[in-house]
């Protein structure tokens, strides 16, 4: 998951490979940082999420693109995707509490 700037727009990207365990937990965290960096960085009023394979013209010409790439690059990079546990395989304590 990655917040994506420039001066007028924010985007909340998510990669189609997240577990789905861990995207809630990702996206609560993003919104956190992102009110930072209203607060200390200027950044936009909204943020507006998007899933990956699904993102609107507007994400791409930020970019300076057209449209999506055409051979899907953004995807086959797995290193991103191996950088992340499923935390819904694990068991959470609290207080010697499983939760």
């Amino acid at each position: 998951m990655f917040i994506v700037m420039t001066d007028e727009r924010a985007w909340l990207w998510a990669g189609s490979k997240i577990f789905a365990g861990n995207k809630q937990a990702y996206r609560n965290a993003a919104f956190t940082h992102y009110k930072l960096l209203q607060t200390h960085e200027r950044a936009p009023q909204h943020i507006t999420p998007i899933e990956q394979g699904s993102e609107p013209a507007e994400f791409w010409n930020d970019f300076g693109l057209p449209g999506a790439p055409s051979n899907c690059a953004y995807d086959l990079i797995p290193e991103w995707s191996d950088l992340f546990i499923d935390v819904s395989s694990f068991a959470i304590f609290v207080s010697g509490v499983v939760v």
